[in-house]
């Protein structure tokens, strides 16, 4: 029995020391890789939507709102984790003003898909005034999921009955309609990310208030849905830039400039587009200049008949 109860302590000691390495592991990987490249992101992100005015003012606010979110949860989770390497507890669930401004950023994240859902549903139904109306809404919708299979069947049907009936619309209300279609569904991915960030947060508050888990099963989880979490703010932050052509295109811009290099393939199209502009432009300019030749020396010569 002695022997028994030994070899069980030996596997029980083993097993914790292995979680405690995995623990250790994934807690540098958030301190020193991803909580800082993620914050690197997303402060280029506000950098490119202060200074490229291609989208609404509403939608702008509300990104650069999202990005700030997502800096202020990865400045504060790295304290928490400098905390618990301070005090050698990798189980230290982190100072209660810690613990408050990690909830709060969380929280403010997490309400940033209802708003954009929201502001994409204004965008959408009111699109005939609604890119020159310049003030801003701020709502929160529970229905998430349901509202983008709404929009996306919605803009559907108006973008299939748009294109027949095209002379309906002012060249203005058509532009307008257009934009709106295709940044909802630009935004797909960002829709989809908030959702997956909520069933995480959802998941982890069902585990603690259930007590499904002791305390130090739970601050493991706790570490792997941060880095879930974290993960997700980066595919949010990028597919910001790299699904709108403009900001993908000052994204690029801003990273030549950075490490001093610039994107061959593009520049190559680029001049081949501008040289086959340059070379039709010129070949329009001469049949028109031939044209214009013609009718003028047609119509000098009707003079000067008529005046014989």
């Amino acid at each position: 029995m002695e022997n028994n109860s030994l070899i069980l302590n030996n596997t029980l000691l083993i097993n914790s020391n292995i979680t405690l390495i995995i623990s250790y592991i994934f807690v540098l990987f958030e301190l020193i890789l991803l909580h800082p490249f993620v914050i690197i992101i997303s402060n280029l992100n506000i950098y490119i939507l202060l200074t490229t005015k291609v989208l609404h003012q509403n939608m702008s606010i509300i990104l650069i709102v999202q990005s700030c979110s997502i800096i202020g949860f990865e400045i504060f989770r790295n304290i928490a984790i400098i905390e618990e390497l301070i005090i050698c507890d990798i189980y230290y669930p982190g100072s209660i003003i810690i613990q408050k401004f990690i909830f709060f950023f969380v929280l403010i994240r997490n309400m940033v898909g209802h708003i954009l859902l929201i502001e994409r549903l204004l965008g959408t139904f009111f699109y005939k005034c609604y890119e020159n109306y310049k003030k801003i809404y701020f709502s929160i919708s529970w229905i998430s999921f349901i509202v983008i299979l709404a929009i996306g069947i919605y803009n559907k049907n108006k973008y299939n009955e748009c294109l027949p009936k095209g002379n309906n619309y002012s060249l203005s209300e058509k532009y307008q309609l257009s934009e709106n279609i295709r940044t909802s569904k630009q935004l797909i991915p960002i829709f989809f990310c908030h959702f997956f960030n909520g069933c995480v947060v959802l998941l982890f508050g069902i585990f603690i208030f259930f007590e499904l888990f002791n305390t130090q099963h739970l601050s493991i989880l706790k570490i792997i849905a941060t880095v879930i979490s974290s993960f997700v703010d980066f595919i949010i932050e990028i597919t910001v830039i790299t699904h709108h052509p403009q900001l993908k295109k000052s994204f690029f811009q801003i990273i030549s400039k950075l490490f001093l290099f610039k994107i061959i393939t593009n520049n190559k199209i680029e001049q081949i587009e501008l040289k086959q502009i340059d070379e039709n432009k010129q070949r329009s300019y001469s049949i028109n200049t031939i044209k214009f030749k013609g009718k003028s020396d047609h119509h000098f010569n009707m003079l000067k008949n008529a005046w014989q």
